[in-house]
């Protein structure tokens, strides 16, 4: 299960890695998997102590996901032909 670190844990991740050990050590002194700290350490780099802030999940509603297939079938001929064909006969549902 995936466990979400605190600021604090991003924080001396990074900041070991400044100190001079790598990634793959820091993760393994810290119980962290590397491509975590990886990625931190390049977050940290790009936009410093706000990079390492949780971001809000974006997620897309029914609605959103249905329109954006529907543009791609009619886009792709080998996509879901029957979604192309029927799309006038279907109304698009709404999560309710």
């Amino acid at each position: 299960m995936y466990k979400k670190h605190s600021i604090e844990e991003r924080l001396l991740a990074v900041q070991k890695c400044l100190e001079g050990y790598t990634p793959w050590g820091v993760g393994r002194m810290l119980g962290i998997k590397e491509h975590y700290v990886s990625e931190w350490l390049d977050r940290y780099r790009q936009n410093g102590i706000a990079g390492l802030q949780k971001r809000p999940n974006k997620h897309a509603d029914f609605a959103e996901k249905c329109k954006i297939v529907c543009e791609y079938a009619e886009k792709s001929s080998t996509f879901a032909p029957e979604l192309r064909k029927n799309k006038e006969q279907r109304p698009l549902r709404s999560k309710q």
